[in-house]
């Protein structure tokens, strides 16, 4: 905005300066704040020239509390920025310092004066024309004459939303024609602030239509329609499995041979099932056959008894073969025992099983090899693996077992449970009493541990002793051992007898309810924790037997409802006891076999009647 207006007359400036408010009000929502009124004055008062005169334009803000009172006028006038006169008069006592005690107390033509009497008329003549002390309306401009000035009052909100006056007045400070020669002009003043943006221009055409967006995401899936009509039917599926090939049971029915012996003072005389089997060029050299440790011992009246002959076949040339009583290698507690015959395989290892590799699951096909009842040689059952990691519940069998629904009677005791591939995933030994769809014994996990030994040796001296017996308790037995019986774990066996030698001794009680134990490796870190029990992922006890001397455990049991935990050193074995100890389901000692549901178990050995 430039300095000099082509303005010539006093009315004109009030439309310039009212014109500036009104964009101002516009612009704030009818909010004029004191800033605003300061930089109405700025812009103004450039010295606004018009005709032959030279005017200032001022401005005065007050409240509307100020202009009611008509006491006196005003109680409070403050003359704010009054930049034409370059004065300012604070008036804060209404009984001294009125507008008529300014007028009588200063020269009658001093400007003071004059502004003071201009504004009484000028409220004077609002408040005759309007109407008592009624306030205008916000934003509205009256117009006032002072005489030799002109007055106007405009009435808004300011930024407090307090209703504010405005004071607008031009005065006439010269007569040009007494003047001098006007100046030169001065130099050009610094541009003023950006004027108000102005009204939005119209809409312009509509642009040319954009490139197709991308593609939204999917939708909800509709409705199921309804059912199309019924296809063609397919193609015939595959022949499912019709028991084993013929060359896998040629070689099952080969490597499988019963076993004949006698036993005990009287001599008396059974039959089981056995099976030769090698895991190394060298065995087939060997003829290693395994049988159950009960077909060639006995505990009989406390007495530890090794059979006094036995005969086995030969399957190369289909003849009995004498068995040498000192190459038969036992462990009891397994129910596995190893004849070495002599016999050379080497040229026909078709005769031969191997131990399988792979993980055995429940639900897996197996098939039962056996003599059963001694009427049938070579007879095989088909069944399925009911549990792969059988724990006996009430400790006959103490080692790990499968237990099958293959059909078993006695004269199957020895006899190989293979898989589908004809390898050996246990051996059968045991089974419950008048049931022949529930047997099995120790299972593939054992054999791989103890078979490698008794191939020349008992595996006494690295079979640990852990010399306690146990039964795995029902929901209602074990919830005594919880403060609250809503519900606890199922893992745990309760502990009903702890033996001489055993390295539980003076750590265990009877009836503790031993949980878990810790296996620790040579750098005092867990390796391996295995949960007690025979629920899924639960194990026997017996499992710790085949661990390496010197094994360091932590055991976790509970002592009517408190948890404890101790360390316990497995270095006793099984050279360090007697040997009725190392016997299948004896738990330790035949007259020690009976627990709360009595011996339910039976070796699976056939007497011969001639």
């Amino acid at each position: 905005m430039s300095v000099a207006y082509n303005i010539d007359n006093a009315s004109s400036i009030f439309t310039f300066a009212r014109t500036l408010l009104t964009q101002m009000l516009t612009k704030n929502n009818g909010v004029l704040t004191n800033s605003d009124i300061k930089n109405l004055q700025k812009i103004v008062n450039k010295y606004v020239r018009f005709g032959k005169r030279r005017w200032y334009f001022f401005l005065y803000n007050m409240s509307e509390e100020q202009y009611i009172n008509k006491s006196v006028g005003m109680s409070t006038i403050i003359f704010d920025n009054l930049l034409s006169f370059h004065y300012s008069i604070d008036i804060t006592s209404k009984s001294s310092n009125t507008l008529d005690k300014i007028i009588s107390n200063n020269s009658p033509d001093s400007q003071v004066v004059k502004l003071c009497k201009m504004i009484l008329r000028s409220i004077s003549f609002h408040i005759k024309n309007v109407g008592g002390d009624t306030i205008p309306s916000e934003n509205k401009i009256v117009f006032g004459n002072s005489g030799s000035s002109d007055i106007i009052l405009i009435f808004f909100k300011n930024e407090f939303n307090k209703t504010r006056i405005l004071i607008m007045g031009v005065k006439s400070i010269k007569n040009i024609d007494k003047q001098g020669p006007v100046g030169l002009q001065g130099p050009v003043g610094l541009q003023g602030p950006v004027g108000l943006q102005g009204p939005v221009g119209l809409q312009g055409p509509v642009g040319l239509q954009g490139p197709v967006g991308l593609q939204g995401p999917i939708g909800l899936q509709g409705p199921v329609g309804l059912q199309g009509p019924v296809g063609l039917q397919g193609p015939v599926g595959l022949q499912g499995p019709v028991g084993l090939p013929a060359d896998i049971l040629k070689k099952v029915q080969t490597s499988t041979s019963q076993i004949i012996f006698e036993i005990g003072p009287t001599k008396e005389r059974y039959n089981g099932s056995g099976f030769f089997y090698y895991d190394s060029i060298e065995d087939l050299k060997q003829g290693y056959y395994v049988t159950a440790a009960h077909c060639v011992m006995q505990i009989i009246g406390g007495m530890f008894y090794k059979i006094s002959k036995a005969f086995i076949i030969n399957p190369l040339n289909n003849t009995w073969l004498s068995v040498d009583i000192r190459n038969i290698h036992i462990d009891g507690v397994a129910d596995v025992a190893v004849i070495k015959t002599g016999i050379d395989f080497i040229n026909d290892k078709d005769c031969c099983l191997k131990i399988n590799t792979k993980p055995v699951n429940a639900g897996d096909i197996c098939y039962l090899v056996g003599n059963p009842g001694g009427i049938d040689e070579d007879s095989i059952s088909f069944g399925c693996v009911r549990d792969p990691n059988y724990s006996d519940p009430d400790s006959y069998q103490i080692t790990e077992s499968i237990l099958i629904t293959s059909p078993g009677i006695g004269g199957n005791s020895g006899g190989p449970v293979l898989t589908a591939n004809g390898d050996v995933m246990a051996i059968y030994t045991f089974g419950q009493q008048d049931v022949e769809c529930f047997g099995g014994g120790s299972n593939q996990n054992v054999l791989r541990s103890v078979l490698p030994i008794l191939k020349n040796n008992d595996n006494k001296n690295t079979k640990l002793y852990i010399g306690i017996s146990w039964f795995v308790p029902s929901a209602f037995t074990m919830s005594l051992y919880y403060n609250s019986n809503n519900s606890f774990h199922t893992n745990g066996v309760v502990i009903n007898r702890i033996y001489p030698n055993s390295p539980f001794m003076n750590i265990l009680r009877v009836n503790d309810l031993l949980l878990k134990c810790d296996i620790i490796d040579s750098n005092n870190l867990v390796a391996e924790t295995i949960e007690f029990g025979n629920k899924n992922n639960q194990k026997t006890p017996g499992t710790l037997l085949y661990y390496p001397i010197g094994t360091v455990i932590v055991i976790y049991f509970i002592r009517s409802v408190e948890l404890l935990r101790n360390i316990v050193v497995l270095q006793t074995t099984y050279a360090d006891v007697p040997n009725i100890y190392d016997s299948p389901l004896q738990i330790g000692i035949k007259s020690e076999s009976e627990t709360l549901r009595g011996n339910r178990l039976t070796n699976k050995c056939n007497q011969l009647l001639k």
